[in-house]
């Protein structure tokens, strides 16, 4: 990302925009920090919760720049969980939703990454926040069916399943399971699924866990980068829209959730509930969180 289209977004941010110089300072700081060390950080990042970060992890600066880099969905998992609650991270990168919803909303968790390099990160921040006795971590990824994928391996966030006929640099095998080999019936509360274009095979594998009793709530990523496999992102809706599921907006300000809006496209996640009236509940009653100045 260019210079100008990083001050474009922290600008724009809404937590960004309510205090523009405090955000601009600390995205100052790091670029000042990160070039006189190259050592990895360890950050302060709201409460107790901590993250380690080097320069590039474009997740963790981002939250680093404006405290909740994916806003809608981030104050969503915030508000929306409590301790007791099974959060599940599904390409968990270096872990930022898994802290969010363990670290700071007191949940338990299941974090999925098949990339070694940052599954090392993810155990690292796990380890950091004390959270080992309640956070599984997986060094796997997941897909329709059990077995081998190989994976593109030196893309930071975007690293990916390699698409048919994709030329790729670095790359791996990684052995992959499904969701519903994974959560073996037990019951989450809150799903994170980022994995760059492979929902729709995570979804296939996952249908047993969709169906379990119980209020439930699925973020998934909607950037059509399923189209590198041949999918698009009007198959995922109809999925989960069969499962049960609603697709809906969250206002973390305003503790406003409602029905999405027709024909309104999604910002990168949209996020379905199979009870509605039950998070509306969730999202009022949570305490108040204070990041990066912002109370939220």
């Amino acid at each position: 990302m260019s210079l100008r289209s990083t001050l474009r977004f922290l600008l724009r941010h809404p937590m960004g925009r309510r205090h523009p110089v405090n955000t601009l300072a600390r995205f100052a700081e790091w670029q000042v920090v990160s070039r006189l060390s190259r050592f990895e950080q360890v950050v302060r990042w709201f409460d107790e919760v901590e993250f380690v970060v080097r320069s590039g992890e474009t997740g963790l600066t981002g939250n680093l720049y404006t405290g909740l880099h994916e806003f809608e969905d981030m104050g969503f998992v915030l508000h929306a969980l409590r301790p007791g609650d099974l959060f599940v991270d599904v390409g968990a990168n270096a872990g930022s939703y898994t802290l969010l919803a363990c670290a700071g909303a007191g949940a338990a968790g299941i974090s999925i990454e098949p990339i070694p390099a940052t599954f090392a990160r993810l155990r690292k921040n796990v380890a950091l926040n004390r959270l080992e006795g309640r956070v599984e971590c997986h060094p796997i990824g997941l897909a329709g069916a059990p077995g081998v994928l190989r994976f593109v391996a030196d893309c930071d966030t975007v690293n990916h399943a390699l698409a048919p006929g994709e030329e790729a640099g670095e790359t791996l095998e990684i052995p992959v399971e499904t969701l519903d080999n994974v959560m073996a019936s037990r019951d989450a509360r809150v799903l994170k699924i980022d994995v760059e274009g492979l929902e729709a095979e995570v979804l296939a594998g996952a249908m047993k866990t969709l169906a379990t009793p119980g209020p439930r709530a699925v973020i998934l990523e909607t950037n059509e980068s399923g189209r590198r496999y041949g999918r698009e992102d009007d198959e995922l809706i109809r999925t989960l829209v069969a499962s049960g599921y609603g697709p809906v907006e969250y206002e973390p300000f305003a503790r406003s959730l409602l029905p999405r809006r027709a024909g309104r496209a999604a910002h990168g996640n949209t996020i379905f509930v199979n009870d509605l009236e039950f998070f509306r509940a969730r999202v009022r009653a949570s305490r108040a969180y204070a990041v990066a100045g912002v109370a939220i």
